[in-house]
């Protein structure tokens, strides 16, 4: 979690407050094995009041992935591999020195050069919304802009429904997350066996796993049907290396 405070000491600070782009809260990032980790994440999620009038988003995201803050306060977050989702709460635009193009460029350096690898996501007041308040800030038009540029999916502030497309951000994550698995090193294809507990997944791009050796990564159908396994078990994947 980031504030978009980059230029004004906090009056009010909640313990571990984050701003210029160091991760909020005390616990900085949670994961499976952050203890009350969901509780953690919500304490993180709601940092206060106490922050600038001038908000940027573009500019804290990319100093939180860069030194010195990367290797120092937000160390062990960022992981190379990975994928990336951001989500950008706010009612105004992005008023950094930043444009959209260059956060996107900046995204993609750190994915290798792979948009496959960042998800965007935005709830704000869309310009064309004549309704919902923004109490005096800007339009959203270089976040539109970085939306379009990714292929974001977003919604409104103030639609009813909020929650409901709320909750559909994180499904949507699985979802595409889910979807891949990138492997440690290149596979000789025929020799990739993936298994789940005691069940074999077979090689088929619907009930199954192909392999995209360009990104090399076992892409998962939608309609793989397996039985449950005991909690923990995990998808274990054996192969033989690739030689050149």
């Amino acid at each position: 979690v980031l504030t978009s405070n980059m230029d004004t000491t906090p009056w009010s600070p909640a313990p571990g407050y984050g701003w210029k782009g160091e991760l909020n809260g005390v616990t900085k990032y949670v994961s499976r094995a952050t203890p009350l980790g969901t509780k953690e994440l919500e304490t993180n999620m709601m940092p206060g009041l106490s922050g600038s009038g001038s908000e940027k988003f573009f500019e804290p995201v990319m100093k939180a992935l860069t030194p010195p803050l990367v290797s120092g306060v937000n160390a062990g977050y960022y992981r190379s591999s990975a994928f990336l989702a951001v989500v950008f709460v706010t009612d105004s635009d992005d008023q950094s020195q930043h444009s959209a193009k260059d956060f996107y460029d900046f995204l993609l350096r750190q994915k290798g050069g792979d948009p496959d690898k960042i998800l965007t996501y935005g709830v704000f007041i869309p310009s064309a919304d004549t309704v919902c308040s923004r109490s005096g800030e800007p339009q959203p038009k270089k976040i539109e802009e970085f939306f379009a540029l990714t292929k974001g999916k977003t919604f409104g502030l103030c639609d009813q429904d909020f929650g409901v497309k709320l909750a559909e951000l994180g499904e949507d994550i699985v979802k595409r997350v889910g979807t891949h698995l990138f492997l440690s090193r290149p596979a000789q294809p025929d020799t990739i066996l993936v298994t789940y507990g005691s069940q074999t997944i077979p090689n088929d791009s619907k009930k199954g796993w192909i392999y995209d050796p360009v990104r090399n990564a076992l892409l998962f159908g939608d309609e793989i049907d397996l039985l449950p396994e005991p909690a923990g078990t995990e998808v274990t994947v054996d192969f033989v290396a690739a030689t050149y």
